[in-house]
């Protein structure tokens, strides 16, 4: 859980902040600090689709950073959403109305198959406290819950300014897949669990099912 927690807020902070551009021009020799200017997440509101653990995890950190929280999960009993602070919206649409940030949640299910599509997000504001901050998303739940055909032309369009992607529909993604060739897109190979400490906990988890099944 804490991984992908940190790999969702990693991907809303390289989208923002041009951090890949900027790695990457100083490797080809490049200084650009007057050509880049990006946004902050403080005042920003993160649209989270799905209010489980995990992302309640990501709401947390995000308020740290002075975020406000919205999120739609229509299972979810309101009491939950408010005691972490966030506005539970009762209308998908609603939520992307609303929101400059949203972040996927939710398990891939027939109902939530390109839930993320081109009409939702020509919804988000692209603007926050007067500020133009873009529209930004980011998937580190399940492939096929976002559009990615749709993914492409707002990016080309300039509907969405970023987003960034752990999962795929497809998967492995090979390097014909035109996401990947967007400058304003960022990508990572379904690693939201790659880590030592993560493995350690699934094990546990297993062995602790396991038990509990036992025992009756």
């Amino acid at each position: 859980t804490q991984s992908v927690v940190e790999l969702t807020i990693g991907h809303l902070l390289a989208s923002l902040r041009h951090f890949g551009r900027a790695d990457r021009g100083m490797r080809e020799g490049k200084w650009e600090k007057k050509a880049l200017k990006g946004t902050e997440l403080s005042g920003k509101s993160l649209g989270l689709i799905g209010f489980g653990r995990i992302a309640q995890g990501v709401a947390r950190v995000a308020k740290t950073l002075g975020m406000e929280i919205h999120t739609y999960d229509p299972y979810l009993p309101p009491k939950v959403a408010k005691a972490e602070g966030a506005f539970l919206h009762k209308k998908v649409d609603n939520l992307f109305k609303s929101c400059t940030h949203i972040s996927v949640h939710c398990n891939l299910t027939d109902e939530t198959h390109h839930l993320v599509n081109a009409e939702r997000m020509a919804l988000m504001p692209g603007k926050a406290g007067g500020i133009e901050c873009g529209n930004h998303i980011v998937n580190c739940a399940r492939g096929g819950i976002i559009d990615e055909d749709a993914l492409l032309s707002a990016l080309e369009d300039g509907i969405i300014s970023s987003a960034a992607l752990d999962v795929f529909e497809i998967e492995p993604v090979t390097i014909e897949h035109a996401l990947i060739h967007h400058k304003n897109f960022h990508g990572t190979p379904h690693i939201g669990a790659a880590t030592l400490e993560a493995q350690a906990r699934v094990g546990s988890d297993i062995v602790e099912a396991v038990m509990i099944a036992l025992s009756g």
